[in-house]
C-alpha cells in the first residue's frame, strides 16, 4: 500500500470517527433533556401536590399522618410543606447539576437542625 493510499484511507477514517463520536454525545444529550424533563414535570406535579396538602391538612392522612399528629408535635401543615420545598428544591438545584451524589450545605443543615 502507498503513502498516498494510506493518507487517503486516513482522511476517509477520520471523518467517520467524528460522526460517531458526535452521535454518541447527540444521543447522551438528548437522554439528559429527557431525564431533567422528566424531573421537571415530576416536581411541577409534586409542587401542585404540595399545595393541595396546604390547602387541606386532611390529605396527610394518605400518608400515615394525621393533623391532630402534626399539631401535637408542633407542626403545622404549611411548615411542613415549607419544609418540603425547601428539600425539593435542593434536590432541583443538584439535579439539574447532575450530581450524583449530594451533601447538605450549611444551609440546609442549618435549616434542618431548626425545624
Amino acid at each position: 500500500m502507498e503513502t498516498k493510499d494510506i493518507i487517503t484511507l486516513l482522511v476517509s477514517i477520520i471523518p467517520a470517527c467524528g460522526a460517531i463520536y458526535a452521535a454518541f454525545f447527540a444521543r447522551a444529550a438528548v437522554q439528559n433533556q429527557r431525564h431533567i424533563q422528566r424531573w421537571v414535570a415530576n416536581h411541577e406535579l409534586l409542587a401542585r401536590a404540595n399545595q393541595m396538602l396546604s390547602s387541606d391538612p386532611n390529605l396527610l392522612q394518605l400518608h400515615g399522618i394525621t393533623p391532630e399528629e402534626l399539631e401535637r408535635d408542633g407542626v403545622t401543615t404549611e411548615e411542613l410543606v415549607y419544609t418540603l420545598f425547601q428539600l425539593n428544591a435542593g434536590s432541583a438545584f443538584h439535579t439539574i447539576a447532575g450530581e450524583q451524589q449530594v451533601q447538605l450545605t450549611a444551609y440546609r443543615k442549618n435549616f434542618l437542625r431548626n425545624n
